[in-house]
């Protein structure tokens, strides 16, 4: 939505000329120029679909996942090298000279852990979007004098992948 109503307010911008606008006592006058680029903008905003279809969602879905899954993994290790670096020492103390940049890149990685979160919620949601409704023809048995014949009836159909 946000790129329509952006895409709109571009189309009125470029589209109209700069005089569109005449003062007359406080009130301002519509040319019908502006009215034009106005309606242009409206036919192109229906003209687009931004709806997506099943595989779209599905698509999302997986990529998103992998993204999360690799953040989670790289703040991992970021983390883990983090505490690492900031435990090097020599002389058995428990901290060395490296304990700040051990902990900004503990931090980081922590970050970078924590921010995985937000991409495994959408997959999650983009996944459900592509579990829908269909129209499928099941096969029945339907009495036939002494006997059942197979017929075909439509069915709706909620498919959810797992």
């Amino acid at each position: 939505m946000k790129k329509v109503s952006f895409l709109i307010l571009l189309v009125i911008v470029l589209c109209s000329p700069a005089e569109a606008q005449i003062q007359n006592d406080q009130q301002t006058a519509v040319t019908p120029e502006l009215t034009a680029s106005f309606n242009a903008a409206m036919r192109l905003s229906v003209m687009m679909d931004t709806s997506l279809s099943k595989s779209d969602y599905l698509l999302k879905s997986k990529n998103q996942k992998t993204a999360a899954w690799v953040m989670l993994g790289g703040g991992t290790a970021l983390f883990i090298a983090g505490v690492l670096i900031g435990n090097d020492t020599d002389e058995g103390e428990w901290f060395g000279d490296n304990l700040e940049k051990g902990i900004i890149v503990a931090g980081v990685g922590a970050g970078l852990a924590l921010g995985s979160i937000p991409f495994f919620i959408s997959s999650a949601m983009n996944k459900r979007r592509a579990a829908g409704l269909s129209i499928i023809h099941q096969k029945i048995m339907v009495p036939d004098q002494k006997s059942f014949k197979v017929a075909r009836q439509p069915a709706l159909s909620l498919t959810v992948r797992l």
